[in-house]
C-alpha cells in the first residue's frame, strides 16, 4: 500500500514478532480456509486482495482461529470490497479487552451498505445487524469511495474502541462525502472513539449520526474542516473530549469559536476538555484574543499542544 494510504496501527506491545500473510488471487471468499494459523506468539496481519474487483463483504466470509491466536492480536486488512451486507458477524463470539487487539481495514473499496442484496436499509433477519460486534478497531482508508445516505444499520450492535474515516474531501477535483440515513431509533451502537481525517468538510448531522455516535465519548478532527452544525456536536451528549489537529486551524476557529465555546460550558455534571495542536510558529497573537477567551471555565479544560 502507498504510505498516504495506511491507517494507523495500534500493535500490541508484549509481541514483538508479527506475522504478516497476503492471501489473494481467491474470487470469493467462501473458498477460504482460515482456521489453520496455530501458531502462538504471533500477532497476525492478514492482507485479502482478490481478484475479483467486486466482492461483497457478507456471510461467506468465515472467521474463526483458536484462542491462543486471538489474544495476541490480528489484523486484518480488505481491499477491492464494493459493498456491506448486513447479515455478517466479523468476530462472532469474541471479547475485545487489553489483550485481544482485533482491528479491521479497508482499502480502495466502497463504502455501500446492502442487506441481502437489496440497497433499502432494513435487514430481513429477526435479529439485529451485528457486523462490528466485537473490534478494537476498524478503519477506511484514503481510497475508500464514501455516499451520504449510507445506512446506519452497518453499526448496529457495534463494540469498537476506535472508528477512522480517512480520505473525505469537498473539493472540485475530489467530492467525497460522508453521511448516514437518520432512522430515529436505536442501534444500540457503541463507538468510544471516532476519528475523522478531510479535507474542508462540513461536520453536520448527517456525518455525525445521533444514532451510530450518541454513546462516543472522543471526536478526533485532523485536516481541514469548515463549519460545525450546532445540532451534531451538542446532541451528542456523552461526548467529553475534542481534538483538534487542523491545517486551518486560525480559519475554523473564527468559524466555530461560538460554538466550541458552548460545548465546554454547557454541562455542569462533568468537565470538558478541547485538546489544540498548533503549529510551532503559532505565537497566539493579540487578534485572537476572542478565539480562546470563551474557552477557559473552571469547570473545562482547553489545551494547547505543539504540533
Amino acid at each position: 500500500m502507498k504510505g498516504k494510504q495506511k491507517i494507523p496501527e495500534k500493535r500490541h506491545e508484549l509481541f514483538s514478532t508479527f506475522l504478516t500473510i497476503k492471501i489473494f488471487n481467491f474470487n470469493r471468499f467462501g473458498i477460504l480456509n482460515l482456521e489453520c494459523f496455530n501458531l502462538n506468539n504471533y500477532y497476525y496481519i492478514l492482507n485479502f486482495i482478490p481478484n475479483n474487483k467486486k466482492l461483497v463483504f457478507d456471510q461467506t466470509f468465515k472467521f474463526k482461529v483458536p484462542e491462543q491466536v486471538l489474544s495476541n492480536g490480528i489484523e486484518l486488512k480488505f481491499t477491492y470490497i464494493k459493498a456491506f451486507d448486513l447479515n455478517i458477524n466479523v468476530f462472532p463470539n469474541q471479547t475485545v479487552n487489553e489483550l485481544n487487539m482485533f482491528s479491521i481495514g479497508f482499502f480502495y473499496s466502497n463504502f455501500k451498505v446492502i442487506s441481502n442484496g437489496s440497497k433499502l436499509c432494513l435487514t430481513n433477519s429477526t435479529q439485529s445487524p451485528d457486523i462490528f460486534q466485537d473490534v478494537h478497531t476498524v478503519g477506511f482508508g484514503f481510497s475508500v469511495r464514501y455516499s451520504r445516505k449510507t445506512c446506519p444499520l452497518v453499526f448496529s450492535n457495534s463494540k469498537i474502541s476506535f472508528l477512522q474515516f480517512f480520505g473525505l474531501s469537498n473539493t472540485f477535483l475530489k467530492r467525497n462525502h460522508l453521511g448516514f440515513l437518520s432512522l430515529n431509533q436505536s442501534l444500540n451502537s457503541g463507538i468510544t472513539s471516532i476519528y475523522f481525517n478531510s479535507y474542508k468538510i462540513d461536520l453536520d448531522s448527517q456525518l455525525l449520526s445521533q444514532d451510530i455516535f450518541k454513546e462516543s465519548l472522543y471526536l478526533k478532527l485532523y485536516g481541514s474542516f469548515n463549519f460545525i452544525e450546532k445540532n451534531s456536536i451538542l446532541k451528542l451528549e456523552n461526548l467529553v473530549y475534542i481534538e483538534l489537529f487542523l491545517d486551518n486551524l486560525q480559519d475554523f476557529l473564527y468559524k466555530n469559536y461560538n460554538l466550541l465555546g458552548e460545548f465546554v460550558t454547557n454541562r455542569d455534571d462533568f468537565a470538558r476538555i478541547i485538546q489544540i495542536k498548533i503549529s510551532d510558529d503559532y505565537q497566539f497573537p493579540d487578534e485572537d484574543f476572542c478565539l480562546f477567551k470563551d474557552f477557559y471555565i473552571s469547570s473545562s479544560t482547553v489545551n494547547f499542544l505543539k504540533s
